[in-house]
């Protein structure tokens, strides 16, 4: 196991098949663990290429459970978000304000909104019909 610092945070990196092992280990054990699995691959990729470095300081990324986006803009006082859609799938994106106010919700893809007067950010989280989602950064009005 290594321990890196990662934006300032510890992380343990480990090979899948150990951290299984570790996790089926605890199993036995009468304590409370928590374990939490990711992939890095960004996070290897923005320590060679300073443009990823750069993208995830301007908060250009999203998160997701599953649903894949093959598209994703910035418009002026806007947002615009095209999914990587898959075979009998359904898709909604729902784009959400200040609050957790819902402003719009859409089956489109491409999706888009703009801010109205008034709205001073928008952020977007997109479900698809098998329970996977996506959430996106907001982008704050002009």
């Amino acid at each position: 196991m290594t321990r890196l610092r990662i934006l300032g945070v510890p992380i343990d990196v480990l090979p899948f098949e150990a951290a299984v092992e570790a996790v089926l280990g605890w199993m036995g054990e009468p304590a409370s663990r928590t374990a939490h699995f990711c992939n890095v691959h960004l996070v290897v990729s923005a320590h060679d290429s300073p443009s990823v470095l750069e993208a995830l300081e301007r908060g250009d990324f999203y998160a997701s459970t599953g649903v894949e986006l093959g598209d994703l803009g910035r418009l002026d006082n806007g947002l615009r978000i095209g999914i990587s859609e898959q075979r009998h799938v359904r898709y909604t994106t729902e784009f959400i304000g200040a609050g957790g106010k819902l402003l719009s919700r859409t089956s489109d893809n491409p999706a888009e909104y703009r801010l109205k007067p008034g709205e001073p950010y928008v952020r977007a989280r997109v479900s698809d019909s098998n329970g996977w989602r996506a959430w996106v950064q907001p982008v704050f009005a002009r």
